[in-house]
């Protein structure tokens, strides 16, 4: 056996959140409860998925923003993730990624499942979908 190393390639997450609160019960303004949903998510990331071994678990991040403050009713996060990838045109036809986990819709769907952002190819703006 032969050990090899490797560089680690990242999975980001970005979460849009909205929660459903009772402002009767409650002091904290809006902008209060949204610091602490903030700071939820920052605990979550420190604590669950900055590890070796971090796994991302839904309903465990929208439990603890439903506990954050007892006025919050609700919440729902949409979950989208993204990795930095460098794309070269000699690379183009070969170059994949792996997600691990299976994206979320139907291969006859008309709105495109993933995106880039510009890359230049012969001096040409392209984006991959």
């Amino acid at each position: 056996m032969t050990p090899e190393i490797v560089d680690p390639e990242y999975t980001y997450i970005f979460f849009e959140i909205f929660f459903k609160y009772n402002p009767t019960g409650t002091i904290t303004s809006a902008g209060g409860l949204a610091s602490a949903v903030k700071q939820v998510l920052t605990n979550y990331n420190a604590t669950e998925l900055n590890n070796f071994d971090g796994v991302f678990r839904h309903s465990n991040l929208l439990s603890r923003i439903d506990n954050a403050n007892p006025a919050i009713l609700n919440s729902v996060a949409r979950v989208k993730v993204y990795k930095n990838i460098r794309i070269t045109s000699s690379s183009l036809d070969s170059h994949s990624a792996s997600f691990d986990f299976q994206l979320d819709g139907e291969l006859t769907q008309t709105q495109s499942m993933i995106s880039t952002s510009a890359i230049v190819i012969g001096g040409k703006r392209t984006f991959l979908e």
